[in-house]
């Protein structure tokens, strides 16, 4: 099941970064002293923080399971700092726990894969109420830190990630963002 659910990812972080090459930048100044406010999406049953609004795209994913649309938002703070989140409804139903934590962890090896990466270097179970999920950090060869947490509600996969240069957002910055995120609906 890891396979197929690893191509979701590597196309999400592929998006990201090359996307967040094109944003307008904004000064490290501009980025910092900008207002968090909550971005909501009805459709993607969401809200998170966001230092303005996100660039947004739905691309359709060939996966083993079939074809799925997958809804992206980046937000790119400047040319060294993006936020992401991606949304996808997988095609299964009624998935365990077990089974629900090894697609996060499958998720999980096929962004880091993608990378080049092997091993995350921190990683733990991490839920959202009672949906399962998984928070890891990572450092790829080209220098790129990913934080993620990634989350299974019922059958749509939540990814949400920061990527920068340089090291890892701060805690402040972790939480400010991936902290924020809250469904509008259960």
């Amino acid at each position: 099941m890891s396979k197929k659910f690893g191509v979701i990812a590597l196309m999400f972080l592929a998006v990201a970064v090359l996307s967040s090459c094109s944003f307008t930048e904004k000064s490290e100044e501009e980025a910092l002293t900008t207002e968090v406010a909550a971005f909501a999406s009805q459709e993607g049953n969401f809200s998170i923080n966001f230092p303005g609004k996100p660039d947004v795209s739905v691309d359709p994913v060939e996966t083993e399971a079939g074809s799925i649309n997958m809804t992206t938002f980046i937000y790119g703070i400047s040319d060294e700092k993006a936020l992401m989140l991606a949304y996808s409804d997988m095609p299964f139903v009624d998935l365990t726990k077990e089974e629900a934590m090894d697609l996060l962890k499958g998720e999980k090896e096929g962004a880091l894969g993608s990378f080049g990466v092997t091993a995350a270097e921190e990683e733990q179970e991490y839920g959202y109420k009672d949906y399962p999920g998984l928070y890891y950090r990572a450092v790829t060869p080209e220098g790129y830190y990913i934080v993620a947490q990634t989350y299974l509600v019922k059958t749509r996969l939540y990814q949400i990630e920061m990527l920068s240069t340089g090291g890892y957002p701060t805690e402040d910055e972790e939480d400010d963002y991936l902290a924020s995120f809250k469904l509008l609906k259960e």
